[in-house]
């Protein structure tokens, strides 16, 4: 084994060992997204952020038909109702009725820290990836469909970003949840960005869970 593997591997272990000794252990909070969205399968992962409430990304439920649902990684499915849907944040709110989940405790991140993402794979095993956030920023784009402007709170990090990994959320050595993948880099292999807790609680508190959102169109 090479040097540089086993300290990836020792940071990993590091990472994991710390977040089961806190009140958040990622393992019991993440969920893979499931269903069929414009003829495509959905890929991705959710994290729970009440006992039956799983944040994720729009882009990936946009246009979900009634087939969406998650899937824990326990194999067990169940079926959610879309309370929330925002655009340009790209953030969306399930409700899942009795998911009884491990809500996350949310943190923050500054530049130079790192932890692991904890995705959901299609083997429903929970994958680790190590991450380093390289520069706190405003991200300016546009919104999910490409249109407008919208600026958001972000991490640039380096990490791999492979399919399903959007929605994750980023770990850190304290077992809290300091950000949600939301989009891979385009002109680095080890790259991507997620939102920051900033943005993530505005969008909470904006929420009625009580409500039935509109789970946009087609991307």
């Amino acid at each position: 084994m090479s040097a540089g593997r086993a300290q990836l591997l020792l940071a990993i272990a590091l990472a994991l060992i710390a977040a089961a000794c806190s009140t958040t252990h990622p393992a019991t909070s993440v969920v893979r997204l499931a269903g069929t969205a414009c003829l495509k399968p959905i890929i991705g992962t959710g994290v729970a952020v009440d006992d039956d409430l799983v944040l994720t990304v729009a882009h990936t439920i946009a246009g979900a038909e009634d087939d969406l649902r998650i899937v824990t990684p326990q194999g067990e499915e169940r079926s959610v109702t879309v309370v929330a849907f925002d655009s340009d944040r790209d953030l969306a709110l399930l409700a899942v009725e009795g998911l009884d989940a491990t809500p996350v405790v949310l943190g923050s991140a500054g530049k130079g820290d790192s932890g692991t993402i904890a995705a959901v794979n299609g083997d429903l095993a929970v994958e680790f990836i190590k991450y380093t956030v390289l520069r706190v920023v405003n991200a300016r784009s546009t919104d999910i469909y490409n249109e407008g402007h919208v600026e958001r709170d972000a991490l640039d990090i380096k990490a791999r970003i492979e399919p399903g990994v959007s929605g994750a959320p980023l770990v850190d050595s304290n077992g809290e949840v300091v950000g949600i993948v939301f989009a891979r880099s385009e002109t680095r292999e080890e790259g991507g960005y997620a939102l920051s807790t900033s943005e993530i609680t505005d969008f909470l508190d904006s929420v009625d869970p009580g409500t039935v959102a509109d789970r946009g169109r087609c991307r």
